[in-house]
């Protein structure tokens, strides 16, 4: 069985993602969105980080808007042709929603906070560690993924530093999205599940998606080209992924 790879191993600044995504909106892509990443991140990392580390966090920048692969990129592209149009709220959803379609590893961490939140108001690393080791393996990479993964969400003002090292709490009330976001929130879930179809409430109802108030109905997934709803059993909505469906997934 060939192991899940994490992916998610550096600290990434919403400052850096804002940076990829006009890139991404622009066209650029190559050396030019590569160049242009590595000057603005020359300055927000210390002076003696290694080269290496600059290196991959670009690459973790390149596959959530600039480089994603063939199934990923309508998705991007459809993020891409939204997001003049939206605030600082919905920037931070798009950010997400990609994140979770290019690295399932965050949407497995993102899912275990937010099962835990529905819990108790605070959550600590140690707990986490623990719940993503069952899914994931006791890897000696882990540890320092599943932080890097929390102090990037510190960063983007989604959890808050509690007074107790290595607890953390939802610091911002659930946001509400334009339907259109919505739409591609449940098809970045489904891509990070890497199913071909779930149910209609364990994707618009995932803990991953816990700081945004999803309102979408299976109504707002019929017009979608990528996804098609049906009805199973008497009362269970059924989402799937068109088979070689890469168009733009909103009209």
């Amino acid at each position: 069985m060939t192991q899940k790879i994490i992916g998610f191993d550096r600290d990434l600044d919403l400052e850096w993602l804002d940076a990829a995504a006009a890139l991404a909106v622009s066209g650029a892509s190559g050396d030019a969105a590569r160049d242009s990443l590595a000057k603005l991140m020359s300055g927000k990392l210390s002076s003696g980080t290694p080269r290496g580390a600059l290196q991959k966090t670009t690459t973790l920048l390149k596959r959530i808007w600039l480089e994603p692969d063939d199934v990923r990129r309508p998705l991007r592209d459809d993020a891409s042709r939204v997001l003049a149009d939206l605030d600082a709220d919905g920037r931070l959803a798009a950010h997400w929603c990609l994140t979770i379609a290019a690295y399932p590893f965050f949407c497995d961490v993102m899912s275990a906070i937010g099962r835990l939140l529905t819990l108790q108001d605070r959550v600590s690393l140690n707990l986490v560690t623990r719940r993503m080791i069952e899914g994931w393996g006791a890897r000696t990479t882990l540890p320092r993924a599943v932080r890097r993964v929390i102090r990037s969400s510190v960063q983007w003002g989604v959890l808050e530093d509690c007074a107790e090292k290595g607890v953390y709490m939802f610091s911002r009330p659930s946001t509400p999205l334009p339907i259109e976001l919505e739409v591609l929130m449940v098809e970045a879930v489904l891509l990070a599940s890497g199913q071909e179809s779930s149910s209609f409430d364990q994707l618009a109802g995932h803990p991953a998606l816990f700081p945004f108030r999803m309102t979408i109905t299976p109504t707002d997934l019929r017009g979608a080209t990528r996804l098609e709803v049906h009805r199973q059993g008497l009362d269970m909505d059924v989402v799937e992924r068109r088979r070689g469906a890469l168009s733009a997934n909103m009209r």
